[in-house]
């Protein structure tokens, strides 16, 4: 009886001990080796053409350091510990797929023009963390992704270019996101 209760005892705590997860800890790395608990994420600076690009970064930036809660973060930057700054550096499409326009009308185009039919966005940031006006981390990161242009929706005639742009915002939308998981493991794997 002893070796078979032994025996689940020990497989129990091997299963347990293997799986390969674990469970967030509520340790903060940023607190622990740097003093920072209250961060000021200073508004996006845009310098780019592309209008309200620094909204999408800065609301996607707040969005992931809130939900992790490893820092506060305050409004005012004479209450925080350390200022989380960002800027976008670069936000653009251009054509990564074309085909002939007689492709696209069922043969009545004309096969002497190409049209687009797919674009890569492009986006990229640069953030840095400072703490008595010195920098502790910085990072730039440059995100791509391929969206559909109208033709490939059934979108065909004079709205094309806000469509185009509409999925311009998407992809965006979608790269931003993704930027931020990486400023965020980057920052605590700093630490």
């Amino acid at each position: 009886m002893l070796k078979k209760s032994t025996f689940f005892i020990f497989s129990y705590f091997l299963l347990l001990t293997s799986c390969g997860y674990t469970l967030q800890g509520i340790n903060n790395p940023l607190k622990e080796k740097a003093g920072i608990e209250k961060i000021y994420i200073a508004p996006t600076e845009n310098n780019t053409y592309e209008t309200s690009i620094e909204t999408i970064v800065f609301n996607h930036l707040i969005k992931k350091i809130a939900s992790q809660k490893r820092v506060q973060i305050v409004k005012n930057p004479k209450h925080a510990d350390a200022t989380l700054k960002s800027s976008v550096y670069l936000c653009s499409y251009k054509t990564e797929a074309k085909t002939p326009a007689s492709k696209l009308t069922g043969g009545t185009g004309r096969s002497d023009i190409s049209v687009a039919t797919v674009y890569l966005a492009s986006l990229g940031s640069s953030f840095s963390l400072i703490k008595n006006d010195k920098t502790i981390w910085s990072r730039s990161i440059n995100k791509r992704k391929s969206f559909q242009a109208n033709n490939q929706l059934g979108a065909l005639g004079s709205t094309s270019h806000l469509i185009n742009q509409s999925e311009f915002y998407k992809a965006l939308e979608d790269l931003s996101s993704s930027m931020m998981d990486q400023v965020h493991e980057s920052m605590l794997a700093m630490f």
